[in-house]
């Protein structure tokens, strides 16, 4: 999870993976998928072919975009 104050140079960043992990980055390099304010993305993992695949979840102007992105 990407949390972020408007247009912010920093976002708190909160892992959830074996462990729980938050940390702060700088926006630019955080792969938030909002460009402003707060985002969500879930990592998918195959037995056979590892991670490779992440959906993601960010608004912008009252609208609420999901996507899929290659990492």
């Amino acid at each position: 999870m990407f949390s972020r104050s408007e247009d912010a140079e920093v976002v708190l960043v909160t892992r959830v993976d074996r462990d729980l992990l938050r940390g702060l980055q700088p926006s630019e390099i955080s792969r938030n998928p909002s460009r402003r304010r707060q985002g969500v993305v879930i990592t998918f993992e195959c037995e056979q072919c590892g991670p490779g695949l992440e959906w993601t979840l960010a608004q912008h102007n009252g609208e609420s975009f999901a996507a899929w992105r290659i990492p």
